[in-house]
């Protein structure tokens, strides 16, 4: 059976800041003002496309962002309950 996850929870996971977690999984991301640019390479070579502030992203090239769910979830391939879980720490849904 599927645990879901509670409102307080999804809101938690949203919120999460979004640069501190990723600085602390050994991704490359420069200060700008305010924000960082997230320095990453996939097959089509090497990107810096995508601002984060706090817990929101910003792909200027595709002109598409979101919170920290919506990025592990288009960056990392992960479906909603798996990147819930990880931006959690491994907490579980009831």
């Amino acid at each position: 059976m599927t645990k879901l996850y509670s409102e307080e929870q999804k809101m938690r996971a949203k919120e999460t800041d979004l640069a501190r977690y990723l600085m602390t999984r050994g991704e490359t991301l420069k200060p700008a003002g305010g924000e960082y640019v997230w320095v990453y390479r996939d097959s089509a070579g090497v990107h810096d496309s995508v601002t984060i502030r706090n817990n929101k992203w910003f792909d200027h090239k595709r002109q598409q962002g979101g919170d920290a769910i919506g990025f592990l979830q288009e960056f990392y391939g992960m479906k909603f309950r798996d990147a819930v879980e990880r931006l959690l720490g491994g907490e579980q849904g009831d």
